[in-house]
């Protein structure tokens, strides 16, 4: 561990002398004090690096380096010590203890050093107290002309603003600002420009302590205790006017509607103006240059926390005004909370992942727990959870992409999907190691536990309350901060808080492991906890005991140290000895890295493991293909159906597929990689050989770590191509959604009526595309169209499908990273309005599913009731022939129904999975029609068709109709993806296929 932070009992960062690391999306704020945040909305003179120039802990990192940034015009009424635009650039200096002048340089002893840093910071001092001084005459001078507000402009400022000069002259060492020229602050006020500088251009050293470190360690201190004095007197002016900031309902200085900011300081209103200054005009950009404005949304910027600006809100005289602001502040105050998951890792608790949820409490929160508690709990996850669990040591975690794939993704889906309500929200993964009270968060935070995975643990922990104490919190417990216990909220939802309690609470103690700054309150008593029964621990192998087993242990000790050809007659006196397979298995696990490349190694692994039907050697990490080849020849390995494995990167993946060929009931296969792994080059590169292998293997569930881990990341992993190679056990190469009818001509001229999905490179099995198919219709009954497109709902549902039909288990597949990376992008801005996966060419073996949804919304009443008819169709298509759909290749928007074969849901599990029963596909029949249910309400009634199915086939004739209008759209998609690529949309553009040249 590292040093600690004064005070504080946590580890101190070490600043970054050349990038600022901004890792979370959301800064926190402690005690009321204004925090810089990061922005994805990036100025023209800030260029996000690639990843391998800049070490991040998550996808929504920014590296911006300080040097290289072109300078930006200068602000109106910035004052000259703080425009450093115009600043000349300082010479610079030699190192610290450097003699430079005389005819000789030459180092200098301690003495002397210490000598000459008591000059350099008096020089500094003086400089200091000389402008200071300078700042104090004018900002006085200023304020003597203004003895009275204006009437008629707005409210009344505070009296510690009219003071304001007075304030800040008392204030040592801190810049000073005259007070406004009105009744609030405007944009070309000199402390507006100031704080907007900083904003916008992050152009200044340590405005805030965060800017310097990998994790926000501002909640160390309050920025008067600050060690960067110097640079942080520059923020505390700006600190009190945003205290003693009061905003009228209208007029400039009003709150901004998006972000409830100040509307001169918003990032909306910064980036527009911005534009303006260079294009005229919105309607000018676009139609002289081809500049579309982004959508700059405000909540990339959080410069203070929201529950301070409802601070800064006027309270008002009416009753109704106040009571409506009170309301605003509570529930802004609860808007935000941060989910975690933790785990005994050997000897220690640690911090595994971390998620933001923007808007998640109450009751919200009590589901997204739920869910959460079902995912880690499921079966079909534990194998990937147990590999995560118990991970080698490593040097660097900081530097690690995605050190826990599968459990990120895991607590993103399950935070971010509720699907018993048919609803996706947008969240963001923080840093695993991110601290409990780090990040924007207003309410509490989430905690799971999940050391054991068969009985998960989960606690809240109010972190802002009234009654904050730092204890864990039952559901139930949890709730009383929201509604009285009486409250229809309250049991309508009774459900979910008893659910709930039959799951044990996390306990305080694995919370001070995991935080140990953190005040938890450890005088609980254990009553408190519902059934909080013993914390199982995991096993770990202990020694043997007996003469035997210590002699068979130094026996399988030499055989592993040699390197001479294997003589298996060597174990011919202890094979036949009582528990000897367990007694070598144990052993092997004990000495995992002596398991190599060598013979003996492969002859050992089959004496362990005979007759096993799951091969878990994942703990070997040492192995070789060829290993791997000769272990998996023996006839006592032949009933095997699954295996797991670590393969080192030197691992050839195509010597590693002919290596499993010999395996003929192979039916399972995970690779699970470690987490010190620089990228994910090795499941890539995996998959793709099992893609083009000439032996190809019958394998029915393929985990791969590094899919994970691109879905999560969002790493366009697999660009698009000509003829897509499909592995076979997983056809389905892209989703195609029409939406027709009425709300499907609103949608039009947002370019969303049509949306192509690549699911390619989510590894998705038969069975999961027929329930993620069910699982995204529902989420569509249960939703209205938005322009955002439904990308989030296609990644989340297909991710989360049941691995059966008929079954309710939640197991997690990869994200589908370029359908997950376009639907991100259009959530935070509309310019990406337009953009899908390129369509891929349709061929023999990828299969293609297309799917119309028919809505037409009206007013039953013209007030209150909305009625909405609906219908859905579908079909599963393939070639017969490839054809192409490049707009550059294709021979037109023809296809006829005699060049395709379309198929039901039934048909394509027939002919791509024929051992499964479709007969269970009546449930997810069932369940859709149970969905338009309970989407029926006082205000939105749904009807369905009377005489034919709410989900039905589409005819031949109807699917090429569609086919041809997605084949004649790719031109639109290709505009659309230049336009973004023009105005900097980002270097992932390029991986989608699209011609930029036309």
């Amino acid at each position: 561990m590292g040093p600690l932070a004064s005070g504080t009992g946590r580890p101190a960062r070490t600043p970054s002398s050349r990038v600022a690391t901004i890792n979370s999306p959301y800064m926190a704020t402690t005690n009321g004090d204004i925090m810089l945040s990061r922005t994805d909305a990036l100025p023209d003179n800030l260029e996000p690096q690639s990843r391998d120039d800049c070490s991040s802990d998550s996808n929504s990192s920014i590296c911006i380096p300080r040097s290289s940034s072109p300078p930006r015009p200068a602000r109106v009424g910035l004052p000259d010590h703080l425009n450093l635009d115009n600043k000349a650039a300082p010479a610079a200096e030699p190192p610290l203890g450097t003699m430079t002048s005389g005819p000789l340089a030459r180092k200098l002893n301690s003495k002397e050093r210490r000598k000459e840093q008591r000059r350099k910071q008096q020089r500094k001092e003086e400089r200091q107290r000389r402008a200071d001084a300078a700042d104090i005459a004018a900002a006085l001078a200023t304020a003597s002309k203004r003895q009275c507000v204006r009437p008629n402009e707005g409210p009344k400022l505070h009296p510690i603003v009219l003071n304001f000069a007075g304030i800040m002259a008392k204030l040592s060492g801190v810049p000073h600002y005259p007070p406004p020229a009105g009744p609030f602050y405007t944009a070309s006020d000199q402390l507006v420009g100031v704080l907007r500088k900083l904003i916008h251009t992050w152009d200044i050293d340590c405005a805030l302590c965060r800017l310097h470190y990998k994790a926000p360690d501002t909640t160390t201190h309050r920025l008067e205790n600050c060690d960067c004095l110097d640079e942080s007197s520059d923020a505390r002016c700006w600190l009190t006017m945003f205290k003693s900031y009061h905003a009228s309902c209208n007029g400039k200085g009003s709150r901004c509607s998006e972000c409830l900011f100040p509307s001169t300081l918003c990032l909306r209103t910064v980036y527009r103006e911005d534009m303006d200054e260079e294009y005229g005009h919105e309607k000018e950009a676009r139609e002289n240059w081809g500049v579309i404005y982004m959508e700059a949304q405000c909540d990339w910027v959080k410069v203070i926390q929201r529950k301070q600006l409802c601070k800064m809100c006027v309270r008002g005289v009416a009753t109704g005004l106040v009571r409506k602001v009170r309301a605003i502040q509570a529930e802004l105050e609860a808007a935000v909370v941060e989910l975690f998951v933790i785990a005994r890792v050997g000897n220690y608790y640690r911090p595994l992942a971390a998620i933001h949820h923007q808007w998640l409490y109450g009751v919200s929160a009590l589901r997204s727990c739920r869910r959460l508690l079902r995912i880690f709990s499921d079966p079909s996850n534990r194998i990937a959870l147990k590999h995560e669990l118990d991970p080698p040591e490593f040097e660097d975690p900081e530097r690690t992409a995605c050190p826990f794939p599968f459990i990120t993704t895991c607590l993103a889906v399950g935070a971010a999907y509720n699907f018993d309500l048919g609803r996706v929200d947008t969240i963001h993964e923080l840093a695993f190691d991110t601290g409990f009270d780090q990040g924007d968060n207003n309410d509490g935070i989430t905690v799971l536990d999940i050391t054991d995975l068969v009985d998960v643990r989960y606690c809240f922990v109010n972190l802002f309350g009234a009654s904050r104490d730092n204890t864990p919190l039952t559901g139930r417990e949890y709730l009383k901060g929201y509604y009285d216990v009486t409250s229809e909220m309250v049991q309508n939802n009774i459900a979910i808080i008893e659910g709930l309690e039959k799951s044990p609470l996390v306990e305080t103690k694995a919370l001070s492991e995991t935080w140990p700054w953190g005040e938890w309150d450890a005088d609980r008593p254990v009553a408190d906890t519902i059934n909080t029964g013993p914390h199982t621990q995991p096993q770990t192998l202990g020694p043997t005991h007996s003469l035997r087993d210590l002699a068979a242990a130094q026996l399988f000790s030499r055989l592993l140290a040699t390197e001479d050809d294997f003589e298996p007659s060597i174990l011919d006196e202890v094979r036949d000895l009582p528990g000897f397979q367990k007694v070598l298995r144990e052993h092997l696990l004990c000495h995992s890295k002596q398991v190599g490349p060598a013979q003996t190694s492969s002859h050992l692994l089959q004496l362990a493991y005979a007759g096993e039907d799951l091969l878990e050697w994942n703990s070997y990490v040492n192995l070789t293909a060829e290993a791997i080849k000769v272990a998996l020849t023996s006839d006592a390995l032949k009933s095997a159906t699954g295996i797991i494995l670590t393969i080192q990167r030197h691992v050839s993946p195509a010597e590693l597929v002919e290596a499993l060929s010999s395996l003929d009931s192979l039916h399972a296969l995970q690779v699970l990689d470690r987490p010190d792994r620089k990228d994910e080059q090795s499941s890539n590169q995996l998959f793709e050989a099992l893609s083009k292998s000439t032996h190809p293997l019958a394998i029915k569930k393929l985990t791969l770590s590094g899919l994970y881990a691109n879905g999560i990341r969002q790493n366009i992993w697999r660009p698009c191509r000509d003829n897509p190679v499909t592995l076979e056990p997983y056809p389905l190469v892209q989703l195609l959604v029409a939406h027709e009818g009425k709300d499907g001509d609103m949608l039009k001229s947002l370019g969303g009526a049509l949306e192509s999905f690549y699911l390619g490179d989510a590894a998705l099995t038969p069975v999961k595309v027929a329930t993620g198919l069910f699982q995204y219709l529902m989420t569509e009954v249960q939703s209205w169209p938005i322009r955002n497109g439904t990308g989030l709902a296609v990644a989340h549902c297909f991710s989360c499908s049941p691995p059966a039909l008929g079954s309710d288990s939640v197991e997690i597949a990869p994200l589908p990273a370029e359908t997950y990376k376009i639907a991100k992008a259009a959530c935070h801005s509309s310019g990406f309005g337009g953009l899908y996966s390129k369509l891929r060419d349709l061929t023999p073996r990828a299969w293609t599913a297309v799917v119309s949804e028919s809505k037409d919304t009206h007013d039953a009443n013209g007030v209150t009731t909305q009625t909405t008819h609906l219908q859905f169709k579908y079909a599963f298509i393939r070639s017969k022939k490839a054809i192409p759909v490049d707009p550059e290749t294709r021979r037109g928007s023809d296809i006829q129904p005699s060049e395709i074969e379309v198929v039901d849901l039934a048909g394509f599990l027939h002919l791509t999975a024929p051992e499964i029963d479709t007969s269970k596909l009546a449930h997810h029949f069932d369940e859709l029609d149970a969905a338009v249910v309970r989407a029926t309400d006082e205000r939105n009634r749904i009807t369905t068709p009377q005489h034919i199915p709410l989900l039905s086939l589409l005819s031949p004739e109807e699917a090429c109709r569609l086919l041809n209008q997605f084949v004649a759209s790719v031109p639109e998609v290709q505009e659309a993806c230049v336009r973004i690529s023009r105005w900097g949309g980002g270097h992932w553009i390029l991986d989608l296929g699209f011609n930029h040249d036309g």
